[in-house]
């Protein structure tokens, strides 16, 4: 009878033993796929940046794939789209980050730079309203939608651009030189 449950003791440890060493293999396998995602994500960041987007697409469209809901991955690789001429892919990828979290500034002005680029200018100023009404105090969207105005003829919708940027960026001559500079001079 001892023998018996010295058996069956050795037989659950040996089980468990497998069970332990399978999940650290696991554990090992997820950190490691982890840190290959980030050095992935920083190539393709500078390869974006290098003026390359089309090897950047080449990168993140399998990363994409396989894990479709990361935020990150999704940014850059509309980024990239964007920058490689493949402006409706990068708008498709926005819109369906958008659909879950629709106030994110990141995928609203990335959107308007896709739709930008397309040269849907109405597309384009109706995303970089809502990135500003998400972000107001981020210049780069101010610069956008003054430039957008400025092809749409809408002069007039400049001033109260101008003077919404004025009040919410940090007062200081810094800030006004700043905004002065995105909207190419002060409007009249």
């Amino acid at each position: 009878m001892a023998i018996v449950a010295i058996v069956a003791l050795s037989i659950y440890i040996g089980v468990l033993l497998i069970i332990i060493l399978q999940s650290y293999r696991k554990d090992r396998q997820e950190k490691r796929s982890e840190r290959n995602l980030e050095i992935a994500a920083e190539e393709a960041t500078q390869l974006i940046h290098g003026g390359d987007p089309q090897r950047a697409v080449a990168l993140l469209a399998p990363l994409h794939d396989a894990r479709p809901y990361d935020e990150a991955v999704g940014l850059k690789l509309a980024a990239a789209c964007t920058l490689s001429g493949d402006a409706d892919r990068a708008t498709r990828i926005c819109r369906w980050f958008l659909v879950s979290n629709p106030e994110s500034f990141e995928f609203l002005y990335q959107l308007g730079e896709a739709r930008r680029a397309a040269d849907d200018l109405t597309g384009a100023r109706e995303a970089f309203e809502r990135a500003l009404a998400a972000n107001s105090q981020h210049l780069g969207t101010y610069r956008r939608l003054s430039e957008i105005y400025r092809r749409q003829g809408r002069i007039a919708d400049l001033k109260p651009l101008w003077q919404k940027a004025v009040a919410s960026l940090p007062n200081g001559a810094e800030s006004r030189a700043a905004v002065a500079e995105a909207f190419g001079g002060e409007p009249l």
